[in-house]
C-alpha cells in the first residue's frame, strides 16, 4: 500500500479526472442539443417554402383541368353560382369564359369554387409536409441519440478503466496509511471506537463540537473524525490539540466516501 500522501493525491488526481469526464458528458449533451436544435429551425424553414411550393404544383396537378361551371342570365351582366335568388333564367358557362365578359354576382360569390381548389391544394401540401417534419425530426432525434450515447459509452469506458485504478483500503491498512495506533479499532465507516472519540454538536449550522453532552444544548452525537471542520469549545474540551493521525483519518474518510460516490454512480 502506498504511504498516506501519494494515495490521497493519486485518488485526487484520479477523482477530478473522473469529475472532469462527467462534464464533458454534459458539455457534450449540451453542445448536440444547440447544434439539433439549429438543424430543427432549418427543417421549418425548408418546409414553409416546401408548403408554398406543393400549394401551387398540387393545384396545378390536380385542379388545372378542373374549371368550374357558372351561370349567365339572358339580360344580367353578372355571372352566378347555382341557387342564387337572382338567377332568373339559367344558361351555364364555364367559369373561365364568364370572367372574360360578366363579372361576378356580390351576392353569392361564384368565385368561391375556385378558391377551394388553392385550398385544397393547400391542405393536401399541409398534410404532406406534416408527414415530412414528423419523418425529418424522428431521424434527426434518432441521430443525435446515437451521437450522445456513442460518446458516453466511450467515455464510460474510460472511466470505468479509471475507476479500476482506485483501491478502497481496508480498515487495517487505513490505520497503517493514518499511523494509528495498534490499540485503535475501527468501524466499518472508519470511525475510530470509543467514548474518547465522541463529540457533540448543537445543529448541522454550528460551528463548534463539544466533548461533553448537553453542552451548550448539543445533544446530537457523532465521532471526533467527522466534525473536523468546527472548532472545539472552550468550556468542555479536555484538549483542543487534535492527534495528526485522526486529522488523516479523517481526510482519508472523505477520499473513501468520494470514491464510493462514483461507484454508486
Amino acid at each position: 500500500m502506498q504511504d498516506f500522501d501519494s494515495y490521497i493525491n493519486a485518488t485526487k488526481q484520479t477523482i477530478n479526472k473522473i469529475d472532469l469526464m462527467k462534464k464533458e458528458q454534459i458539455k457534450y449533451r449540451n453542445t448536440q442539443s444547440d447544434k439539433f436544435s439549429k438543424y430543427n429551425k432549418i427543417v421549418y424553414v425548408v418546409l414553409a417554402i416546401l408548403l408554398v411550393v406543393f400549394t401551387f404544383l398540387f393545384n396545378y396537378l390536380f385542379f388545372k383541368n378542373n374549371d368550374p361551371v357558372v351561370y349567365i342570365t339572358n339580360t344580367g351582366e353578372c355571372y352566378h353560382a347555382d341557387g342564387c335568388r337572382y338567377l332568373y333564367s339559367s344558361i351555364p358557362i364555364a367559369l373561365s369564359e364568364a370572367k372574360t365578359r360578366y363579372r361576378a354576382c356580390s351576392i353569392c360569390n361564384p368565385n368561391v369554387t375556385a378558391s377551394n381548389n388553392y385550398w385544397a391544394a393547400f391542405f393536401i401540401s399541409l398534410a404532406v409536409c406534416i408527414v415530412l417534419l414528423i419523418l425529418i425530426k424522428y431521424i434527426l432525434n434518432k441521430y443525435e441519440d446515437k451521437q450522445i450515447d456513442d460518446f458516453n459509452l466511450k467515455t464510460d469506458n474510460e472511466i470505468l478503466n479509471l475507476i479500476k485504478l482506485i483501491k478502497i483500503p481496508t480498515q487495517e491498512e487505513a490505520k497503517a496509511l493514518c499511523n494509528v495506533p495498534d490499540n485503535i479499532v475501527l468501524d466499518k465507516d472508519y470511525n475510530p471506537i470509543g467514548d474518547d472519540f465522541t463529540v457533540y454538536y448543537s445543529s448541522n449550522s454550528s460551528k463548534v463540537y463539544h466533548c461533553s453532552k448537553n453542552c451548550s444544548s448539543a445533544y446530537y452525537k457523532s465521532n471526533i473524525i467527522d466534525v473536523l471542520d468546527k472548532r472545539s469549545c472552550e468550556k468542555c474540551s479536555k484538549n483542543n490539540d487534535v492527534d495528526e493521525w485522526i486529522k488523516k483519518l479523517s481526510i482519508l474518510k472523505k477520499q473513501i466516501n468520494n470514491i464510493k460516490n462514483i461507484l454508486n454512480n
